[in-house]
């Protein structure tokens, strides 16, 4: 039709280059742009517009303007105080025609008919609209003798900003009574500043979040999809929108009630008794027109017939059409719709009226649009007294540990990924990888950057000797004042978890240094077994079911694999361990012995008390000899590895996962990245966690030292509060937020599909000391159904909770998440849990977990020497008597030596 309009009333012939649907509409214009392949004319955004504009593919409209528009196009652009035209003027020249939408805001719409039968007036303020929200929920106003209706409704969108005009069911007006602007570019002592990131803007957000626990909002926001429905079907009798509510959604909640009276107010006020509307952008579109067209006054001829025929001939097929509103037609529109409300008037006195054309509800998408002189709209200003500042862009490096097998989706790296993403959104913070690494290539980079002075911004260190040496050498921030500042109260809580412990040994000589990770008590180390082969081979372990066993059931059931072989290979492998043996973390027991030292209640490299008060070295002990002897019986009749000593951790893990060995030695965590693999493998895999008791029946354990890890922050690095807050927000907001997936639907989605931990900014965990268990408690209590998602603490619980309730559906899943987290959780947790309620664990408390002096010269000597000797002594090459010449060379090679600063430092302390 409307070509036939032009051709007839301007002599012009349209041919439609390309045409795309909407959803494509704006990736064919980037490319036509990036290709200079234009059509003479087309509709572009205001970043699209600057684009061409400084590729020089566009049409200077300064004069064609002037001499072919409309007086009545001129009119409604010059009608925006000039703001349309600063839109599309550079360097003078005015170079696309801007659109204009009309000028609008968000009223309170409320049902006058409600506010009579309760004996209420209009709120005026924020406390008074709160009141009337209350007694709509709990007085029953539409009379139905239900107790459902909702104070105030509302959508996703919470205020609308500079670039989209009034939304539906926003709440604006209440961010407006607080002096709040979100979304606006305001300006304060003469800079531009973004008012999200104002104080007062938190004070709104802070009364919101109040309404909303008192159940007037809402109590699907941000769920519902439709939020209209709750108007429509009556259930709510207050919403903010503009005029245009009186054509949508208000005439479908008449056709439910034709009785319903709402009236419209510019309420709630602000402390002053004044309304706030700030201006919105007029400008959403702009019309260009191709670089040497010889005819760029057609195009404004067209938009000129539009605006004077669209009335007649529709808005359909419209070509390269701008909208064009004029700011005095929203006005009266606005002042009809309130008339025929409030009855005055009726619908049928304001037809025929030409001058005033019926609005229609524009595009109400996110405009991508950038405004002159703020181009950046990342942009924002510091002060550093007022955390609710932003600063410019900042870039932060870090030293990464990394971890084989991270589950990152694809595209997704280190440095680039949601979590990543999640502190650029959250702070404005670009992190860059200074170096990444995992284990002990990690370490060296650590040393290597402490050697050389130049370190990443922040990093994690990993010893409190690392720790010191930092801090001899003036290396780092002092973050003591940092922390009282910025760390959130339930990160403190965490910390004093430990009761002071955690905070101590990152502090040195009074001042906290670090931050340090913290490290649960996560014993014992378990036997993880593969239960799909006991039941094929009718071995039954742990039968009186309190989840321990004897070394003697390990052996037998080590034997029997071995002749069997349930996993088919033709090449089973006895029990594989580290060439490292010990560890005095659990969490890194995986594939090391101490499970077989505690049944000799032997604790290898463990500082301990000894029966005289002295100064003891756990791996000089004569239980520690008891337990190189049954591994050395072990190696001899093949239980253990015969390539012991030679195999890498990952050369271990594929014996798992080739099915060539079925008992693994490792924390509760293994399911979660090492045994998976297994699962990857065969789908029928399953495990069931034990641990090892002694004679007494006992479970010998250590008590974990509360922190051997630390984040460090570089010193002269200006932002180190950012550490602090990346903590904030990883293992307090993220942790605990119950709507995570809708305030974090990114990392909501790593958390779901089990990406390792390792891939956050900081590879460290910051738990309370009671968290496993807390954990444990809530999975088990929510997939019993006792308790509700909402009542659970943690989004990863939640996500526990799922994909342990996916798995007990179906054994044989191929969900490697669902597997993980029962074996894990269920398993693993379920052990600990079992293990503390029958009261069997036999606590040692460490005497010391830091360094001394000569350490630093003689520790990697020692340590080797250790390797070294248990090596031979379990492979045979040594008798189990050499032990004795083991002790003697470590005492006179600098234990002792050793031994003696221990014992001055605990003195010390106490």
């Amino acid at each position: 039709m409307w070509k036939t309009v032009i051709k007839q009333n301007l002599n012009i012939d349209v041919e439609v280059m390309w045409q795309v649907s909407k959803e494509n509409f704006g990736q064919k214009i980037d490319l036509a742009i990036a290709s200079n392949d234009l059509p003479d004319a087309m509709i572009v955004n205001q970043v699209q517009l600057n684009e061409m504009v400084k590729a020089g593919e566009i049409e200077d409209l300064t004069k064609v303007y002037a001499s072919s528009a409309s007086p009545e196009m001129k009119k409604i652009i010059d009608s925006t105080n000039g703001l349309a035209r600063e839109q599309v003027t550079f360097e003078g020249k005015m170079m696309a025609v801007p659109s204009v939408t009309a000028e609008d805001f968000s009223m309170l719409w409320i049902r006058q008919d409600w506010l009579d039968r309760l004996g209420l007036k209009p709120p005026k303020t924020v406390d008074e609209l709160e009141a009337i929200a209350k007694a709509f929920v709990e007085q029953d106003p539409d009379e139905n003798g239900k107790r459902d209706t909702i104070g105030l409704a509302s959508s996703t969108g919470l205020f609308h900003d500079f670039n989209n005009s009034a939304f539906a069911f926003d709440l604006t007006p209440i961010f407006s009574a607080y002096g709040a602007f979100p979304g606006y570019w305001l300006e304060k002592d003469g800079k531009p500043v973004y008012g999200s990131l104002l104080p007062e803007t938190r004070n709104a957000l802070v009364r919101l979040r109040d309404m909303y626990a008192k159940g007037l909002l809402d109590p699907d926001l941000g769920i519902r999809k439709e939020p209209e429905e709750t108007v429509i079907n009556g259930q709510a009798g207050m919403f903010f929108q503009g005029f245009f509510a009186g054509y949508w959604p208000l005439p479908s909640a008449w056709l439910n009630d034709p009785k319903a009276n709402w009236q419209a107010y510019a309420l709630p006020l602000d402390a002053n008794g004044a309304y706030h509307v700030k201006v919105d952008n007029p400008s959403s579109s702009f019309l260009v027109v191709r670089k040497g067209y010889a005819h760029p006054e057609a195009i404004i001829k067209i938009n000129n017939l539009y605006l004077r025929d669209e009335f007649k001939y529709g808005t359909s097929f419209m070509l390269s059409r701008n909208f064009f509103a004029p700011a005095d037609e929203a006005r009266y529109e606005s002042k009809a719709v309130q008339e025929i409300l409030a009855g005055t008037k009726t619908p049928a006195d304001f037809k025929d009226k030409s001058e005033y054309k019926l609005l229609e509800n524009t595009v109400s998408t996110i405009k991508q649009t950038k405004l002159k002189p703020y181009d950046q709209l990342g942009i924002s200003y510091w002060d550093q007294h007022n955390e609710n500042f932003m600063r410019d862009e900042v870039t932060v490096t870090m030293g990464r540990v990394t971890t084989a097998n991270p589950k990152l989706p694809a595209g997704d790296t280190y440095e680039n990924n949601a979590y990543t993403r999640l502190v650029k959104e959250s702070f404005n913070a670009q992190i860059k990888d200074q170096f990444e690494a995992n284990g002990e290539d990690y370490s060296r980079q650590v040393s290597l950057a402490i050697a050389s002075g130049e370190l990443p911004d922040m990093m994690r260190v990993d010893s409190k000797d690392e720790l010191k040496e930092l801090v001899d050498n003036d290396l780092i921030e002092d973050m003591t004042e940092v922390y009282k500042q910025y760390a959130t109260d339930n990160i403190k809580q965490i910390y004093d978890s430990y009761d002071g412990r955690a905070l101590d040994n990152a502090t040195i000589d009074g001042r906290l240094m670090g931050l340090p990770a913290t490290s649960l008590d996560s014993a014992p180390t378990m036997v993880w077994v593969r239960q799909d082969w006991l039941d094929v081979l009718g071995i039954k372990l742990d039968a009186d079911g309190d989840g321990a066993i004897k070394l003697e059931d390990v052996e037998k059931t080590a034997e029997e694999f071995l002749k069997k072989d349930p996993g088919q290979t033709g090449k089973p492998v006895g029990i594989p361990f580290v060439n490292t043996l010990n560890t005095t973390d659990y969490n890194g027991s995986a594939y090391t012995m101490l499970g077989v030292a505690s049944t000799k209640g032997a604790f290898p490299q463990y500082w301990m008390n000894g029966e005289d008060g002295s100064i003891v070295y756990g791996s000089t002990t004569a239980e520690t000899k008891q337990m190189l002897g049954v591994m050395a019986d072990w190696f001899k009749r093949g239980i253990i590895d015969p390539q012991f000593g030679t195999r890498t951790f990952d050369d271990i893990t594929a014996l798992y996962t080739n099915g060539q060995s079925g008992i693994a030695f490792g924390p509760w965590h293994i399911p979660d990245w090492g045994l998976s693999s297994v699962k990857q493998m065969d789908k029928h895999a399953k495990f069931t966690a034990y641990t090892l008791e002694d004679e007494d029946g006992k479970v010998n354990v250590a008590h974990a030292n509360p922190s051997g890890q630390f984040i460090v922050v570089r010193k002269g690095y200006e932002h180190p509060e950012l550490a602090i807050k990346i903590i904030n927000l990883f293992y307090d907001k993220l942790a605990n937020d119950k709507d995570v997936a809708t305030s974090m639907p990114e990392a909501a989605k790593y958390l779901e599909s089990g990406v390792d931990g390792s891939t956050r900014p900081f590879n460290i965990e910051v738990n309370s000391a009671t968290s496993l268990l807390d954990d444990y408690s809530d999975v088990v209590r929510g997939i019993k159904g006792e308790i509700g998602l909402d009542q659970v603490r943690t989004t990863e619980s939640k996500n526990n909770i799922g994909s342990i309730q996916t798995y007990l559906k179906d054994q044989d899943t191929d969900d490697i998440t669902a597997w993980s987290k029962y074996h894990s959780r269920m398993n693993g947790v379920g052990l600990i849990d079992k293990l503390t309620q029958e009261g069997k664990f036999n606590w040692m408390t460490p005497a010391f977990s830091g360094t001394t002096p000569s350490m630093k010269q003689t520790w990697a000597n020692l340590t080797k020497m250790e390797q070294e000797s248990f090596i031979k002594i379990i492979t045979g090459a040594e008798p189990l008597d050499y032990f004795e010449t083991f002790v003697s060379n470590w005492k006179k090679q600098g234990g002792d030596q050793v031994i003696q600063e221990i014992e001055a430092e605990t003195k010390t302390q106490k």
